[in-house]
């Protein structure tokens, strides 16, 4: 699943010719394991959690992938109870940036 992320990530910054150097992992984390979703394809009641580090500059997928585990791992959530993730990169620089 993360790599999947990681590469829709990829394929979004090649599109717009950027790189970037800060990762944010964005957890959807079910309140009550017990109880399923009222909506078909739902995700119930939720908690939001989110982690974030540093990176070089780069929009390589195995970087953001290897990344986000980490951040997942630091999360410490049950992956029986993750009902949405998201992965979002910031700092971005423009592909013919050099940096000084």
């Amino acid at each position: 699943m993360m790599m999947g992320l990681a590469k829709e990530v990829e394929k979004r910054m090649a599109a717009a010719g950027v790189r970037g150097s800060k990762i944010t992992l964005k957890v959807m984390k079910s309140k009550d394991a017990t109880k399923l979703p009222g909506k078909f394809l739902g995700h119930g009641s939720c908690i939001s959690l989110s982690k974030s580090s540093d990176l070089p500059l780069t929009r390589n997928c195995d970087m953001i992938s290897k990344t986000g585990m980490k951040l997942f791992e630091r999360l410490d959530v049950d992956k029986d109870l993750v009902r949405g993730m998201g992965i979002m990169i910031c700092s971005l620089k423009p592909d013919n940036f050099a940096s000084t």
